[in-house]
């Protein structure tokens, strides 16, 4: 009697072993994958539905939920017409090469954040994958109906008035904002108070210093390490940026040669080849000093570190500050174990160091729409998607999403939380600033100014390795030759634009006006003039013709 229990534990060891159990567990694995990857594709590919597809690389907390809410309405509101939008977030890792794979083999959303992957930013990229707006911006947004914006021209419902949705070099509207951006300076409130005995941010550059020294002196006090600025090649280039037009801005009488007010890459380095500035001009020495002292209270090896590891140090209350934009505020907001204070990017002022050669701050009046939705040209559902735009940037919704998403909203009288309206764009200031973003010479520029930032270098030697850089041949030459061949690439573009609009109104018989379109693509090839402009000042300013590229 007894062999029988032990022959049925004999059985039961022999089956319930590792092989068996990792059997079972596999076999559960792949039926929950599969029961999961026909949901999605029922999900994504249902036929009974018109699925609009919506991608973008916005995983800041916050974002993916609250454009779900407004997804989810506009399902709700079009459920009889069976209509479902559907998003597909995609990380900023991916999502240019995501983005372009889908285009070339026509597989695209019909719905796709533009400006990041190429073939969503160069023109003729543009033109081939993705629907012009212009037909579409002077139609009233029909779910602007019941405000005061009730039968207005859609672009004219933009604080911007659209102006994020232009694509210069096309002459066209290809895209839809729904956000605006800002950058500024996140605080910790509390570490403030502990090191200086008052939660009022810095005004001043030299009250801003003093600051930082006075979190190094609670650290040493608290025996840990405290960073008073939590820095990464990110922040660098942020505050870079918003320094250069106080700095650099005195100089754009002399360097805006089309005199549009920008201060172009062309324009800086040109002027530096011709010798209107050196770096040897107080300002333009002051604005990299400035800088260098400023990436002097980050981290030991900030330039190693990327924007995500920067945050971490903050929220950890590793940091006192850090400068990002408005689409990180919430989750610093949310993730930061304290109370997180904004402020705007102090400056030097008179009595200061370096406060005698600050003309004033930068404006954000030219700030431009950002989280642009173009249409795919091939989508099949053109109609729908365009109708889910007017849907997310109509007062109430662009309002109701941004408020979720704590982002400043794009439409005019949509208000922002609370939270954000010290990242409401400031119109008042200067516009014109150094600018060394440029493909041919930024790569050599940017990694002398690492190791002047860093401190490996001396300022002298730094400056002394661009003067070098900027004049061999494929130094500043290569930028006018580069941009010379751009803009006759533009021109003949707009040529193209003007043909084929041309070709369209005699198919119509002659008789309509010109378009919008076609009075900018005109009027801006003639300002082109095939860009002989730039051959003639770069012949003018080095007396030689100018080089091929």
């Amino acid at each position: 009697m007894e062999e029988a229990p032990e022959k049925n534990r004999n059985v039961l060891r022999r089956w319930l072993n590792a092989g068996t159990v990792g059997a079972v567990f596999l076999t559960v694995a792949v039926a929950v994958s599969l029961q999961h990857v026909l949901t999605v594709q029922k999900e994504l590919f249902d036929p009974s539905m018109t699925i609009v597809r919506l991608a973008h690389w916005q995983l800041e907390m916050g974002y993916r939920d609250a454009l779900q809410e407004v997804i989810d309405e506009y399902n709700r509101l079009h459920e009889k017409d069976k209509v479902k939008v559907i998003q597909l977030p995609v990380t900023e890792k991916v999502y240019e090469q995501w983005l372009n794979t889908h285009l070339v083999s026509g597989t695209a959303p019909d719905l796709s954040e533009m400006r990041m992957a190429r073939m969503s930013l160069q023109g003729p990229y543009v033109a081939k994958f993705y629907q012009s707006m212009s037909d579409y911006i002077d139609m009233p947004n029909p779910y602007n109906a019941g405000t005061d914006l009730e039968g207005v021209a859609w672009r004219d419902t933009f604080i911007d008035g659209m102006r994020g949705g232009f694509n210069l070099e096309l002459q066209d509207y290809d895209n839809a904002p729904t956000v605006f951006w800002t950058q500024r300076i996140f605080y910790n409130k509390k570490m403030l108070r502990e090191a200086t005995g008052s939660e009022e941010p810095p005004k001043t550059f030299g009250e801003l210093m003093a600051l930082c020294k006075a979190v190094r002196e609670l650290g040493f006090r608290q025996g840990r390490q405290l960073i008073p600025i939590a820095g990464s090649k990110y922040s660098r280039e942020i505050f870079f940026n918003v320094y250069s037009v106080p700095f650099t801005s005195r100089f754009e009488s002399k360097l805006d040669m089309d005199m549009d007010t920008v201060i172009t890459p062309l324009e800086t380095y040109a002027a530096f080849q011709r010798g209107d500035v050196t770096f040897e001009d107080p300002a333009v020495k002051g604005y990299f000093e400035c800088v260098k002292t400023l990436c002097d209270q980050f981290g030991r090896g900030f330039m190693g570190m990327d924007r995500d590891q920067a945050a971490f140090q903050f929220v950890q209350g590793q940091a006192a500050m850090i400068s990002s934009g408005s689409w990180d505020a919430n989750s610093l907001f949310k993730q930061a174990r304290f109370d997180v204070g904004v402020m705007d990017f102090p400056l030097p002022v008179r009595g200061e160091r370096w406060g005698e050669l600050i003309s004033g701050r930068g404006n954000e009046a030219a700030a431009a729409g950002g989280g642009w939705y173009g249409i795919y040209k091939f989508s099949r559902n053109k109609k729908w998607a365009l109708d889910f735009l007017m849907f997310l940037t109509s007062r109430k919704y662009n309002q109701q999403f941004n408020r979720a998403a704590n982002w400043l909203p794009v439409i005019i009288g949509a208000t922002p939380t609370r939270e954000m309206a010290p990242f409401m764009p400031d119109p008042v200031g200067y516009s014109g600033g150094f600018l060394f973003r440029d493909p041919d010479i930024e790569t050599k520029f940017t990694g002398q100014l690492w190791l002047f930032l860093q401190g490996e270098t001396s300022y002298q030697e730094f400056s002394k390795r661009l003067v070098a850089e900027f004049g061999k041949p494929e130094g500043v030459d290569r930028v006018w030759a580069t941009t010379y061949e751009l803009f006759k690439d533009r021109s003949r573009n707009l040529e193209r634009i003007l043909a084929a609009d041309s070709a369209q109104a005699l198919a119509e018989g002659g008789e309509r006006a010109p378009s919008d379109r076609y009075k900018r693509a005109f009027l801006t090839q003639v300002l082109l003039n095939n860009a002989e402009g730039y051959r003639y000042r770069y012949e003018l300013q080095n007396h030689k013709p100018i080089p091929e590229r």
